[in-house]
């Protein structure tokens, strides 16, 4: 999903904006290193401009935005920026929250992740997680199992998981992946499980089916499994879907940079790992390509073709290209 890229105007009372949200956290006087790097980054890879930190120290004004932003898209993106710019030093503050919920009635944009917002400064984290986790790919993807199996389905994925059902038919057709030429997308996805140790569905603890287009993701964009692997991959799949970027951005962040539980498997929580630079990046890299990899992509008639063959047909490019492509319209 393209970024629409704002008039300088634009963006500097979207800067304003954004610094307003991250100085209504009532425990800071003043910007942090990394919120610095967040702002320096965004005017990096998404307005394309270089203010000075102390044009945009002035309090944005509600009405200023209602009357610079008219275009609803543009208004709606505002505001997710604005979300992001609320968790990615720490937990958002109420205060923070409030101020955000005001911004987006003044754009008129309703925007549900700001209620989610509310769940997590009430302390409700399963509430919260839940509301995350049900309006990205792994809500879509239960409910279309639900939708095709019903109970059935539902039963493979959790005792697939839990290590009560096995599919050896299908645990094998992803064995023989690794039959394939080096160089294919199969043989690298079978190469990813295999160095990462991971069970490949239908197999005893099996990873569910519905995750494996995740994990094509990481060897499609090449990025790993670490916790910044994994908010670069989660970035770089926000970018490539038509909808739902700022669920998927608020689900990293909070796993890897907060602390929060929203990975519904045994991931051990970090903080600390948002790297701005390199999300920022991975966003952009994402919105460059021409297919949504959750959106009923199947990879099994492309499972023997050359991976670069893949990227090339996909416009993946290689990160030190992007920055040109999405600043100068370069194809």
């Amino acid at each position: 999903m393209l970024l629409l890229k704002p008039s300088p105007e634009q963006a500097k009372l979207g800067l304003r904006a954004f610094i307003t949200i991250m100085l209504a956290d009532p425990e800071l006087n003043s910007l942090t290193e990394l919120q610095k790097r967040t702002l320096a980054a965004v005017q990096k890879f998404i307005t394309f401009t270089d203010f000075p930190l102390d044009e945009l120290d002035e309090p944005i004004k509600s009405e200023e935005l209602q009357q610079g932003f008219t275009d609803k898209t543009l208004s709606h993106q505002l505001v997710s920026g604005m979300i992001i710019m609320a968790v990615v030093n720490d937990m958002p503050k109420l205060e923070q929250v409030k101020l955000i919920e005001h911004l987006a009635k003044a754009l008129n944009v309703n925007e549900g992740a700001v209620s989610a917002l509310f769940k997590l400064v009430h302390h409700h984290q399963y509430m919260y997680a839940f509301d995350v986790m049900r309006h990205m790919y792994i809500g879509e993807g239960f409910a279309k199992v639900w939708h095709e199996e019903r109970f059935k389905g539902i039963y493979k994925i959790i005792g697939g998981m839990k290590g009560f059902y096995e599919d050896p038919q299908l645990a094998e057709r992803y064995e023989q992946l690794g039959q394939l030429p080096s160089g294919t997308l199969g043989k690298e996805f079978w190469q990813f499980y295999k160095e990462h140790q991971f069970t490949f569905p239908g197999q005893k603890y099996g990873s569910p089916v519905m995750i494996t287009n995740h994990d094509m993701a990481h060897v499609l964009g090449g990025y790993n499994t670490t916790p910044g692997g994994e908010l670069q991959v989660a970035s770089f799949t926000a970018g490539f879907r038509k909808s739902g970027m700022i669920w998927i951005l608020l689900f990293i962040i909070s796993q890897f940079q907060l602390g929060v539980k929203t990975v519904p498997i045994d991931v051990p929580l970090t903080t600390g790992k948002f790297n701005p630079e390199e999300e920022l990046l991975a966003l952009q890299r994402g919105t460059l390509m021409n297919v949504d990899l959750f959106d009923n992509w199947d990879y099994w008639p492309v499972i023997d073709c050359n991976i670069d063959d893949i990227r090339k047909k996909y416009h993946i490019l290689p990160n030190e290209e992007v920055l040109d492509v999405i600043k100068n319209g370069k194809a």
